[in-house]
């Protein structure tokens, strides 16, 4: 088992969105953002290699819940994966927006780790073990 830990980084506009976590297709986390009194929420799990994670975010109305003024976003609603630690190891964020697959509804398929619409992000780790995940793709180590 190895683990995983993940950040997500939350935007509340007439509420929060809901998140399903899976690994290999099966629902593995459901964290409450409601009961979140700051910007972030930890997910710690625990993960066999190879492994597929998804992310599924909904709950978004994009005709209500993003607050415009003068042209710039104000309030929005929205999910970022911002952080996700492999083995105790950091993934540059920049590492996750280039392996992070996000699908949102009725559109094509992002490099994305920013989940702005109702859809699905998957990551894929189909190496053998966390070492040699990271080596393959952890391009900076920080």
């Amino acid at each position: 088992m190895t683990e995983l830990k993940i950040s997500l980084e939350v935007g509340e506009c007439n509420g929060y969105m809901d998140v399903n976590i899976y690994v290999n297709n099966e629902l593995v986390s459901q964290p409450d953002l409601t009961k979140n009194n700051n910007s972030t929420v930890d997910v710690d799990l625990q993960v066999n290699f190879p492994f597929d994670l998804k992310i599924q975010v909904s709950g978004k109305n994009l005709n209500t819940d993003t607050q415009i003024d003068d042209g710039k976003i104000v309030k929005d609603k929205y999910i970022k994966l911002k952080k996700l630690y492999l083995a105790r190891y950091s993934v540059h964020e920049s590492v996750l927006y280039s392996t992070c697959s996000f699908y949102p509804e009725n559109k094509s398929r992002e490099q994305n780790n920013y989940f702005y619409c109702n859809g699905v992000a998957e990551l894929k780790f189909q190496e053998p073990d966390a070492l040699v995940w990271h080596v393959k793709h952890n391009k900076y180590w920080s």
